[in-house]
């Protein structure tokens, strides 16, 4: 879920690591990559745009480079390190000189118009393959399910660019690129064990300790399932990087999602315990 927070979205942002081959961005004001301190190195955050051009996050959690990456979904120029994203009325604002990481179509399988790229298989493969062909020098996620009980949507989308499969295809993705909301510990392992099949490294882009399933099972203790999420992700080598979702100082934009699971206090009057966690500031 959670396209909400761009509109008409159909390719999502760059992120910006710290890896010695990402080298600094300098379209659009960007700067250099941020430094890790005392959180995980694969931890990053998006940027909610409803925010504003310098919402309260980017100083809480920039502060003395202690994230090392982020993303967000859409084309909002920041004074701070970030890339673009652009959507299906700006391909031409694709070129070489590009991101050097995009992320693909932002929950192409969920169907709430102008809430995700809602998209047909069929389009995403023209789409992606112009992109591609515009940006041939970017490493690239897939488009971001909103969760893999959509996997199918996926397979006919792989099958579309590549159809021999995706070792030695010019088209495929560097990355996969998948969202997850569950409350129970295990069905986030699960989840994450479902997207290795394609063999890529993985990017869980948005994650949160919340159920939108029927069942919507109540989150019991945020701390906890965030503790124990981010030891399995940091200890899980298929996971190249991972954002947690709540790097907002405004509830009314969590789109849904509890808000125990905010990273900074409603109103931004700084971090909440979990933010504090997420920084690596306590255990």
């Amino acid at each position: 879920m959670l396209a909400h927070l761009t509109t008409t979205t159909v390719l999502v942002a760059a992120l910006m690591a710290a890896d010695a081959a990402a080298q600094p961005i300098e379209r659009r004001g960007c700067a250099k990559p941020l430094k890790s301190r005392g959180a995980s190195s694969k931890r990053g955050f998006s940027w909610p745009g409803q925010e504003g051009q310098q919402g309260h996050f980017a100083g809480q959690l920039t502060q003395d480079g202690t994230m090392t990456w982020f993303w967000n979904w859409g084309l909002w120029k920041t004074d701070i390190p970030q890339a673009p994203e652009w959507n299906g009325e700006h391909l031409n604002e694709l070129d070489g000189n590009s991101p050097r990481m995009i992320f693909g179509f932002n929950e192409p399988d969920h169907t709430a118009v102008g809430l995700s790229a809602n998209m047909g298989v069929d389009d995403a493969v023209w789409a992606w393959k112009e992109a591609k062909r515009k940006c041939p020098n970017s490493k690239w996620g897939s488009p971001a399910l909103s969760g893999p009980h959509h996997i199918d949507w996926l397979k006919r989308f792989f099958d579309g660019i590549c159809p021999g499969g995706l070792d030695g295809c010019s088209d495929a993705p560097d990355y996969i690129n998948f969202h997850t909301y569950q409350s129970d510990i295990q069905k986030l392992k699960n989840d994450v064990n479902t997207m290795k099949q394609f063999g890529r490294p993985l990017i869980l882009s948005e994650f949160a300790c919340h159920d939108f399933s029927d069942a919507h099972q109540e989150c019991t203790d945020v701390m906890q399932y965030a503790r124990e999420a981010f030891d399995f992700l940091d200890n899980d080598d298929m996971i190249y990087r991972y954002s947690w979702f709540g790097a907002m100082a405004d509830a009314n934009h969590l789109g849904g999602v509890s808000r125990v699971n905010m990273l900074i206090e409603d109103g931004g009057n700084g971090l909440t315990p979990l933010g504090r966690l997420y920084l690596g500031q306590i255990e």
